[in-house]
């Protein structure tokens, strides 16, 4: 049996910290869960008769989408190597262990991946900032889970070998995740659809 709590809407305000308490001391409990209610639009009592919810139209409230949502870019690239490896486990590549990663990529992609349980393979960049491509092919073996890339780097340069590093990673099987902390450079430039970013895993 899991058991929860309902998140209290009225008593925590609008305190960030309050709430971060409250959820921080439900998990110390050994709680497995917080459920939030979303809040009924339109529910004024006056003209609903009969109308028995705990809430009102009226009442401050927490929507669960912003309550438990994204609040760090760092929390899409663990979700990002959450994701490859459960791909890889699901396609029965548990040997795909290491995660390349360039030095010119945002500070938190390491992190990301070695708390996903990666292992962290650092690529240097060469001598005009983009990856560079001999030791990115040295470090390719039967071991590869996946590439994060952040486009434009964080030298502030576009890397114009990111057709053959997505190949070279995806003929290896490997997923390659696009960083998008410096995305906004290429607003109005580029469509990130038009990259060849693995955005999800894909067979």
């Amino acid at each position: 049996m899991k058991i929860g709590v309902v998140f209290p809407q009225d008593e925590t305000g609008t305190d960030p910290v309050a709430i971060r308490d409250y959820a921080q001391a439900v998990e110390a409990m050994g709680y497995d869960h917080i459920l939030a209610h979303e809040h009924v639009l339109g529910a004024n009592a006056e003209s609903r008769p009969g109308w028995s919810s705990a809430y009102r139209h009226t009442d401050r409230f927490h929507e669960p989408f912003v309550l438990f949502g994204f609040l760090a870019g760092a929390e899409a690239e663990l979700a990002g190597m959450l994701i490859t490896r459960a791909y890889h486990l699901a396609n029965g590549d548990a040997k795909k262990t290491d995660v390349l990663i360039p030095d010119s990529a945002h500070g938190t992609n390491p992190a990301s991946a070695a708390m996903a349980g990666f292992n962290v393979v650092a690529i240097p960049s060469d001598s005009n900032g983009n990856t560079d491509m001999e030791a990115l092919k040295a470090s390719v073996s039967d071991r590869l889970a996946g590439f994060m890339l952040t486009q434009p780097s964080t030298l502030g340069l576009f890397d114009t070998n990111i057709l053959e590093v997505t190949r070279t990673v995806h003929d290896a099987g490997g997923i390659v995740y696009g960083d998008g902390a410096n995305l906004n450079a290429l607003l109005g430039r580029a469509a990130r659809s038009a990259t060849p970013w693995s955005h999800h895993p894909r067979r």
